[in-house]
């Protein structure tokens, strides 16, 4: 896959292009649907499979308190991205100039212009040009005019037990991952939810009641609401076991929001390394204890309660 950043460093592609344009925050069961549907267009029409994404949220631009918080760091969507098929993938910069463009200027003066467009691939939420004003629909109408053709993905729904059936999307991704119900936006994004990120130094306070932890760095990416998870960290080609602790430390008289883990059935030193952190599921809330005793006896627990919930997930 090749990937080009702003717009005029690309070289307009020398075949037909079905392209697809989003954030894509997680690549959830809808974008993924997409991205089959680019890319097996691609493939009736010996076109390339293209997509289009932006370097950062476009709210981040156009409206900086509603920016929200990232599912999926960019260089971790590529790679799925990729995964898919896509043969090239555009990320603009956001800039005033393309923000204010009205929606025909946008096919004119974007899609028309830097790609011999074919098809178009969007699902019902896709909103493009000044004040959000166009739609798929909207490209399903002009498009027969600029010589393509768009196609409409259907919504994907999943089952969320108690909360009914509903239309997967980034927001609900997030809202699921806020209230820490990372089971339920597992089966929106067909993986588990995951951190990325550097094992740092921290208090050291594990390591003294027999339970180290790997203290990680996940600035800029959403943090699920507070608790003890169920987690596998990843790191190069090997999985482990982990509970991780995300939110304060109350018994310590710590108050800041930490993520960590504490990693089960490996014995090494992971201070610098890139891991990544899988949820499976939260186990309990984070509450202070009278002493390390009461902490470590609940460790314990929690060890266990980590193990079957791994084990329960992955025979579903």
């Amino acid at each position: 896959m090749r990937t080009v950043t702003g717009l005029d460093n690309l070289i307009r592609p020398d075949r037909p292009v079905a392209m697809t344009i989003g954030v894509f925050d997680g690549v959830h069961l809808g974008h993924q649907a997409i991205f089959r549907r680019v890319v097996e267009l691609a493939r009736q029409h010996n076109f390339l499979p293209a997509l289009m994404t932006f370097e950062y949220h476009p709210l981040k631009f156009l409206d900086p308190p509603r920016t929200p918080g990232l599912i999926m760091p960019l260089d971790e969507r590529l790679k799925i991205m990729e995964r898919f098929g896509l043969e090239l993938v555009v990320i603009a910069r956001c800039s005033r100039e393309l923000f204010r463009m009205e929606r025909d200027e946008f096919v004119r003066n974007v899609l028309i212009k830097y790609f011999d467009l074919r098809c178009v691939v969007e699902g019902p939420n896709f909103r493009f040009g000044c004040d959000r004003t166009g739609d798929i629909d909207h490209l399903i109408r002009i498009g027969p005019g600029f010589g393509f053709q768009a196609d409409k993905i259907d919504p994907i729904l999943v089952d969320l037990d108690e909360r009914g059936t509903q239309t997967v999307s980034s927001s609900l991704v997030r809202k699921l991952i806020t209230e820490g119900r990372v089971d339920l936006a597992r089966r929106c994004l067909g993986r588990p939810f995951r951190l990325f990120g550097r094992v740092v130094t921290g208090a050291r306070r594990g390591a003294t009641i027999g339970f180290p932890t790997a203290n990680l760095d996940v600035a800029g990416q959403m943090i699920p609401q507070n608790g003890i998870y169920a987690a596998r960290l990843h790191l190069d080609d090997a999985t482990y076991p982990a509970a991780a602790i995300i939110g304060p430390a109350p018994t310590f008289e710590q108050y800041q929001t930490v993520v960590e883990a504490h990693v089960l059935d490996f014995t090494g030193d992971l201070y610098g390394r890139r891991v990544s952190l899988d949820l499976h599921g939260r186990i309990r809330d984070i509450v202070k204890f009278a002493g390390t005793q009461d902490l470590a006896r609940q460790i314990e627990q929690d060890i266990r309660d980590v193990r079957r919930t791994i084990e329960r997930e992955e025979t579903r």
